[in-house]
């Protein structure tokens, strides 16, 4: 296939046909040897000039080269918040003649030129859909388009770079029109905006005309008059627009023809001018209820030229029968299915879209609609993507209509937008697509209202459901009920329970507990719903008892013991969830406990290694025989289960009264409680250290940083154990059998045996057992975390030393080191440091050492210091400084966190200090840097950040621009977010107040200077943070980068949506309504309306004016209610 490319050189222009075979030859004969072809295959063309031929040469003076983008509509998002036209090529990488342009737009002339403009290069095979949307035939093909996607001027061929410039200098100013803000406004115009829509009439662009024609459609009486002038006074194209307006308008048009100037009397014009003075400002627009037999024989003819008349008239043509909306779909979609032609799909597709999207999707999104109806799926994929993140609850009618595409992505994508933006109208609308005949129509829209149930439409999902045919579109049904919750969803489900299909009784009997709880039923409905459950453990289908079972498993319910014993009997398969269910609960423990001690004799393994489990915890002082009998059993996994069994014993097993009246120390709340009974005991020394901390400490303090006493203490008891106290006699004569565990083939029978080996005191044969398990199987690391606590320091120091040099990666180590500081064994500390020179050592890991030595300093790993006396702070912070002196990165950051958590001013200094070394590395630096800012009070922090903008560092600036722009929460982490810094700042306790306008200031003392060159930064978030401040600043550069920003990050943190709202309604920039409405419906309602977002939200956007943002808070109003917002 060959493809005609035209080069215009200068004044002159070669045109010839030339076959891809000619296109690879030119790389072998060059641009002469093509030029002299192109003469032979046409003799009458001129030559070219040489002005073309000496563009082959590189320019001897070349500008910096401007960026490119790739992509369109990113250019129109660009081109509109920066106020740049569009300056598009087209090419393709075997042309000659793409290279010859290359290089002569590179030339400084050019590139100076260029600067105002916003570039787009494509290539035409990669990007199809553009290359057919901007009618390109030979390449290089050159576009000017304004920033709303109009083609204003296009040109095919290589220029010089002279006449490139002196054609985009031509056509600037009609390209850099950007749509009026009083086509996107609502509610009447006043004369300022009729003005400027009229003016609109001789714009090229349809899409502009025919907006600015519905825009002023329904008031006659505030623009007829301009109106009549304009089609008296004005040129062809505003003469054609007004007098479709004044058609509309009744007005006395008959016999004018536009066309025919012979036509435009004087008498007639009077006329006209004399229907002025009749007009009637009550005077009502025609509401069309149905086409007239004349209007549908008019729109069909029209339907017939859009389908066969060049692309940029057949959207003019789409732009004028957009005006009749829904009414002329029946046509359209009667059209659609004798259709022959991929471009008569196209078109008419396109025109069934644009029938109900609203006037300002298609000014502000140009081309989108083209792409919606493509037929290339990928271009689709990628045209409603885009629709999705900027469609609102006006685009409802749209998104409801594209559920016809036969792509399932395209189905999906706008179901899952409009169940966001659409609302109770949008759920209305897609209950009634459930009477679709497509089945795949069907489930999409129950997969869609499951997403975001609504408990309002459960009766009418539950009536579609009774006259629904097909199981499996029941079961996405059971889903939705499932999500919805609620008593209306609990009745449908067990209506469902006698359903023909296991399927959907198996998917019912499961949902039942998300909607009413998994426990004993606390009303009259919910316990009719579980005795329907224990009826359902009679069905014949094997899968739909096992949900039963697995429903009532915590149910506690002692109606339910016996058929869930007979469940074990008829289904053997399902009796280890049956034991299961049955070792639960007070309720029905005495009855369930015989049946279980039935179940320990079971001939299946698996059945007797859940019965002891269960046993031993409903009974834990009354299973001596059965662990006996278990623990010698022929199975492996029944004797793993048995010592894991006596192992959980052990951990909860009261010790007697005489001691402390506390548990083991060895399960975490134990441990707890044994430490403070320690704590207390080493309290009453009488030391001036702990005199001064029960006179300064507040009355809830009770504990202080373990000491050596206490150590002691918890160490004799650990021996008491070895020594054979405080456990039940019968437990030690389980030690031959455990003892032999540890010889068995099974690793997990030698950790289970270990184990309980160790709870028993019994661990000097059994520590180098779990030494060679740890070595030859790391993945067991976190089971033998377990027994840590059970240890002797030494032994334990040891164990957790080997478990540091196998573990895998860091994340093995989080159960590890919490089993550590569980003593709160002081000397763990040393470990804790020696863990952290680890070189894979993480932020994740790092914050869990971090919570754990304040585990071992507090007894409690969470950060509220205040119940805390003077003299423990000051320990800790004496331990933290000689480790912020360290070698070793994660050492330092480590103990500057913790410092902070206990001495704002200590962080303060010596972060300052840090910050001014010069040895200090870059990412020390960061870290310093953000514990300074939270250490100080907000002026001093404030100031800080402001000289922080002057750093040379980056990643410092960053910083600063991020505390200056969000506060304290912005730096409060370091490490990519993932170790928090910890702290009581009394400043956050402050309640907000609400009830009056918020005003978005700029921090006192910001100079925009120092923001201006951090615009264009290469680091998206530290532009788009100068442009926040900018913005607050009165700098009208700011917006559109930190707008750009938010386009296009992946990620809709609220901390980013905070700061675009708040520069919106700064600078009352009333454009931007859909985009505060898009944020309100997807990231703000969401929230409820108990969360401070949603109120500073409002009460941030009630300092702008205007008749949209008016309906905006009003709607936010009525949703939330005014009381909530105070």
């Amino acid at each position: 296939m060959s493809r005609t490319r035209r080069i215009p050189t200068g004044s002159i222009h070669l045109t010839g046909i030339v076959p891809h075979a000619l296109v690879r030859a030119v790389r072998s004969v060059g641009l002469p040897g093509l030029l002299s072809l192109c003469v032979m295959l046409s003799p009458a063309v001129a030559q070219p000039d040489t002005e073309v031929l000496e563009a082959r040469k590189p320019a001897v003076a070349q500008a910096e080269q401007l960026p490119w983008l790739e992509s369109l509509p990113q250019a129109y998002q660009q081109a509109q918040q920066h106020g740049k036209p569009i300056f598009l090529r087209l090419e393709g990488k075997s042309c000659p003649y793409c290279k010859v342009l290359d290089e002569e737009i590179q030339k400084t002339v050019a590139q100076n030129e260029l600067k105002r403009w916003m570039l787009v290069r494509l290539d035409v095979d990669q990007s199809p859909a553009a290359a057919q949307q901007m009618a390109v035939g030979p390449i290089p093909a050159l576009r000017l388009l304004t920033p709303t996607g109009l083609v204003i001027e296009s040109k095919d061929g290589a220029m010089a770079a002279g006449d490139l410039v002196e054609w985009l200098q031509e056509h600037y100013e009609a390209a850099a029109v950007i749509p009026e803000k009083a086509l996107l406004a609502t509610g009447a115009p006043d004369a300022l905006d009729v003005i400027r829509l009229v003016k609109l009439f001789k714009k090229r662009d349809a899409t502009l005309r025919e907006a600015a024609i519905q825009r002023l459609l329904p008031y006659p009486d505030a623009a007829a008059p301009l109106v009549v002038n304009a089609f008296s006074e004005g040129p062809l194209a505003s003469q054609l627009s007004a007098l479709e307006l004044l058609r509309e308008w009744k007005a006395p048009v008959e016999g004018l023809d536009p066309w025919n100037p012979n036509s435009l009397s004087l008498e007639r014009l009077q006329k006209l001018t004399g229907w002025l003075e009749q007009i009637d400002d009550t005077q009502e627009t025609l509401v069309r209820k149905k086409l007239t037999p004349v209007e549908l024989n008019s729109c069909s003819k029209m339907i017939d030229t859009m389908l066969t008349t060049t692309p940029e008239e057949a959207r003019a043509v789409r732009e004028r029968l957009a005006r009749y909306g829904r009414l002329l779909l029946p046509e359209v979609t009667a059209r659609l299915k004798s259709v022959e032609t991929d471009q008569a799909r196209e078109r008419l597709t396109a025109l069934r879209y644009r029938l109900v999207a609203p006037d300002r999707l298609v000014l502000e999104w140009p081309g989108g609609i083209d792409r919606l109806a493509a037929t290339d799926v990928t271009v689709r994929h990628k045209a409603i993507d885009e629709l999705s993140k900027r469609a609102t609850s006006q685009e409802e009618e749209l998104l409801l209509e594209l559920f016809s595409d036969p792509a399932p992505l395209v189905r999906e994508i706008s179901l899952r937008t409009l169940t966001t933006v659409g609302g109770t109208s949008a759920r209305k609308s897609l209950i009634q697509l459930l009477n679709d005949p497509e089945p795949n129509v069907r489930a999409a829209v129950l997969k869609q209202l499951a997403e975001k149930p609504s408990a309002s439409i459960v009766p009418s999902i539950a009536t579609y459901v009774e006259q629904e045919k097909d199981p499996d579109l029941v079961v996405h049904a059971v889903r939705f009920f499932r999500e919805a919750k609620g008593n209306a969803s609990a009745e449908a489900l067990v209506k469902l329970f006698s359903h023909s299909s296991w399927r959907v009784r198996a998917e019912a009997a499961e949902a039942i507990t998300k909607v009413v709880g998994r426990y004993s039923p606390q009303k009259t409905l919910h316990a009719d719903i579980f005795m329907a459950l224990i009826k359902l453990l009679d069905d014949e289908d094997s899968f739909v008892v096992s949900r039963a079972v697995d429903a009532l498993a915590e149910a506690d319910l002692v109606v339910a013991v016996e058929p869930l014993a007979k469940v074990a009997a008829r289904h053997p398969e399902l009796a280890t969830s049956v034991i299961k269910a049955l070792s639960h609960g007070e309720k029905q423990r005495v009855k369930s406990i015989p049946y279980l001690r039935e179940f320990c004799r079971h001939k299946e393994a698996e059945v007797r290694a859940a019965a002891i489990t269960g046993l031993c915890e409903l009974t834990p002082k009354e299973v001596k025989e059965e662990l006996r009998e278990l623990l010698a059993d022929p199975e492996s996994s029944v004797r793993t289960a048995a010592a894991n069994a006596l192992f959980e014993i052990l951990r909860f097993e009261k010790n007697p009264a005489s001691v402390v009246s506390v548990g083991s120390p060895f399960s975490d709340a134990i441990t707890r409680k044994l430490n403070s009974a320690l704590a207390n005991k080493t309290g009453a020394t009488g030391s001036d250290t702990q005199k001064e901390d029960e006179e300064n400490a507040p009355k809830t303090q009770t504990e202080d940083v373990p000491n050596q006493q206490h150590t002691r203490d918890y160490e004799n008891r650990l021996q008491s154990i070895r020594e054979g106290k405080f456990r039940a006699a019968w437990m030690f004569e389980l030690v031959p059998l455990l003892e032999s565990m540890l010889t068995q083939e099974s690793v997990d029978e030698q950790l289970a045996g270990a184990r309980a080996l160790i709870g028993l005191g019994k661990d000097q044969h059994t520590i180098p057992r779990i030494q060679a398990i740890l070595k030859s199987h790391p993945e067991h690391i976190s089971s033998i975390a377990s027994v840590l606590p059970w240890l002797l320091w030494d032994d334990r120091v040891q164990l957790f030393e080997e478990m540091i040099q196998v573990a895998p990666a860091p994340s093995d180590l989080y159960e590890t080191v919490r089993r550590m500081a569980g003593p709160r064994d002081y000397r763990a500390v040393n470990a804790f440091w020696k863990l952290l020179t680890r070189q894979d050592m993480d932020a994740a890991l790092a914050f869990m050492i971090i919570r754990n030595f304040r585990q071992i300093y507090f007894g409690k790993s969470y950060y509220d210091f205040d119940d805390y006396s003077t003299s423990t702070k000051k320990r800790v912070a004496a331990d933290m400084v000689p480790h912020i002196q360290s070698s070793v990165f994660w050492q330092r950051t480590v103990a500057l966190a913790v410092l902070l958590s206990v001495s704002r001013e200590e962080a303060e200094k010596i972060s300052e200090s840090l910050l001014s070394e010069k040895s200090t590395s870059e990412p020390l630096r960061e870290v310093a840097f953000h514990v300074y800012l939270v250490a100080q009070t907000k002026t001093q922090a404030r100031n800080s950040a402001i000289k922080g903008l002057s750093e040379k560092s980056p990643a410092l600036r960053k910083i600063a621009l991020a505390y200056l722009s969000m506060g304290t929460q912005a730096v409060s982490s370091v490490m990519n977010n993932k170790l928090a810094l910890e702290f009581n700042n009394p400043e956050d306790s402050l309640s907000q107040k609400w009830g009056l306008p918020i005003i978005p200031e700029a921090p006192d003392g910001l100079d925009p200077q120092l923001l201006k060159p951090l615009l264009n930064s290469d680091d998206l978030q530290t532009a788009a943070y100068a442009g926040y401040l900018l913005t607050l600043l009165d700098d009208p550069d700011g917006l559109p980068v930190l707008l750009d920003y938010w386009s296009y990050s992946r990620e809709k943190d609220l901390r980013w949506t905070r700061l675009v709202f708040r520069a919106i309604a700064y600078k009352n920039e009333i454009s931007q309504v859909p985009l505060l409405t898009s944020i309100y419906e997807q990231q703000i309602k969401p929230l409820g309306y108990y969360k401070s977002m949603t109120k500073e939200f409002y009460w941030t956007i009630r300092i702008m004016t205007g008749p949209d943002i008016l309906a905006l808070r009003k709607r936010i109003r009525d949703e939330i209610g005014m009381h909530r917002l105070r």
